[in-house]
């Protein structure tokens, strides 16, 4: 299934499956808006576009040969250079920056409205793990918050340390501490 475009009374489809855009279309809209032509072929031969092309397959883990698919034969509609929507976004922006902004708005509809099959599958969130403290962990804690105690010079007892340890960190038992250093604990 196809979204379809229109640009410059071009028709121009877009892949929902995977967002890929025909630019081969992109292209004939360019040249009907301007009349100036622009191929998909030179923009692909561009060494910037083939940087590109290197960084994003790097990226996304897609095979540079896969990044743009080039169909030939059967359905018209189908036919053309088909570019990854992050792609055609520079494409299009190559061609005009009035096509960029077109083009650049398709791909954030076609991934915020449930047009995109990856915006249909919610991702669940996973639940936070709640780690307790072990004893022994409860223990060391205990330890450096009396070393810290002991180091600013306040008047705590150990058994005051374990009272109000609980499963708190110890550095925040000394900031606590600290700031009732005038009280008698």
């Amino acid at each position: 299934m196809n979204l379809s475009r229109n640009l410059s009374g071009i028709t121009v489809n877009q892949r929902v499956s995977d967002g890929y855009i025909n630019a081969t279309a992109l292209a004939t809209a360019h040249k009907q808006a301007t009349g100036k032509r622009k191929d998909v072929a030179n923009w692909l031969e561009n060494k910037r576009t083939q940087e590109t092309l290197q960084h994003l397959s790097c990226v996304t883990s897609i095979p540079v040969t896969a990044l743009y698919q080039v169909i030939q034969g059967g359905i018209p509609e189908n036919q053309g250079t088909w570019l990854h929507p992050k792609l055609s976004t520079r494409f299009a922006i190559w061609l005009s920056d009035d096509f960029g902004f077109e083009v650049e708005n398709w791909v954030e509809q076609w991934m915020t409205t449930g047009k995109n099959p990856i915006a249909q599958t919610p991702q669940p969130v996973p639940e936070p793990e709640i780690l307790l403290p072990t004893e022994q962990e409860l223990a060391y804690m205990r330890s450096r918050a009396w070393e810290k105690s002991e180091m600013m010079g306040l008047p705590v007892s150990t058994e005051k340390v374990k009272q109000r340890t609980g499963y708190r960190r110890a550095i925040d038992i000394v900031r606590s501490l600290a700031q009732q250093s005038n009280q008698t604990l």
